[in-house]
């Protein structure tokens, strides 16, 4: 239920493409495989540092859509967060953070909307977290993903995050942002 209300709200951000000066200018959403790989396992009782990677979450489909130019709408991304470190990241819950550099490329293949160089937070329990990206300079961004297991590799995670030997965490979701341009005033 909840990824169909997030699914709806980028559907709006994304219907709502006129704004007046100074407001958003840009609204997207990507719906991703977003893989976490932890230096050390993850159990009951521990805090691991990690770093992410994502992956279109159909890898037949350009997984973002955005609404910075109307004949291209489509793109890919890529996504570095290495170097992250969590305060706990247990089979209970979760509270991290890192840096987030992440690219959008058009159908032609160049950058487009400019990168955005910022961090992320993810907090949530397991099977339910919730990630936050922010740039705030030079460039204002903001975006939000809600997290669930990859269904092909729940029950795997679940049984080895129990036994204390998870490495790798598979989650899908989608990442809905905006405002990636501020105009200069």
């Amino acid at each position: 239920m909840r990824r169909i209300l997030l699914v709806l709200a980028a559907t709006g951000l994304l219907a709502s493409t006129a704004a007046p000066a100074q407001a958003i200018l840009f609204v997207g959403a990507c719906t991703l495989k977003v893989t976490f790989s932890f230096e050390t396992a993850v159990g009951l009782d521990s805090a691991p540092d990690y770093s992410v990677s994502v992956a279109p979450l159909d890898p037949s489909v350009k997984p973002c859509v955005t609404t910075e130019h109307f004949r291209s709408v489509g793109r890919t991304t890529g996504v570095t967060a290495n170097n992250a470190t969590s305060t706990f990241w247990t089979c209970d819950s979760v509270l991290g953070s890192g840096p987030w550099f992440q690219t959008w490329r058009d159908a032609d293949g160049q950058l487009s909307p400019p990168a955005v160089n910022g961090s992320h937070r993810i907090a949530g329990t397991w099977g339910a977290w919730t990630m936050e990206i922010e740039a705030p300079d030079p460039i204002n961004f903001l975006g939000v993903m809600e997290l669930t297991l990859d269904p092909t590799f729940a029950q795997q995670a679940t049984s080895q995050c129990a036994s204390g030997s998870l490495k790798t965490l598979r989650t899908i979701g989608v990442e809905v942002f905006q405002d990636p341009i501020i105009p200069k005033p």
